[in-house]
């Protein structure tokens, strides 16, 4: 799907709608699954701003509604550990008492 290769966006080049790639996914199987374009969610990093471009390029060319993005930066608390990767890891290596621990910054936590 080439869609303006003028453009300053450089993610307007060359858009693919699905991911094609002959090995198991963690989560989805054997199956095709969507690209991050196609499958854009509505609340989104500020690190995929330039990805609503080609996303409501998209939207349009298969006459869908186009609803509105919302982009936010990462939250960050100093002395926090944020990441959901090294959370569950604290979690799963019994570091805390699980996932409402009042250490750890969740919504069980707090």
């Amino acid at each position: 799907m080439k869609q303006d290769m003028q453009s300053d966006n450089f993610n307007m080049y060359d858009l693919i709608a699905y991911c094609i790639k002959f090995t198991p996914h963690p989560h989805a199987g054997d199956t095709w699954s969507t690209s991050y374009n196609y499958a854009h969610c509505i609340l989104c990093t500020l690190e995929f701003e330039t990805h609503r471009a080609s996303y409501f390029w998209l939207l349009h060319s298969l006459g869908l509604y186009q609803p509105h993005v919302w982009e936010y930066s990462r939250l960050n608390v100093s002395n926090t550990i944020m990441s959901k990767r090294k959370l569950n890891q604290l979690v799963t290596e019994n570091w805390v008492d699980g996932w409402n621990d009042p250490c750890h910054m969740t919504l069980a936590g707090l």
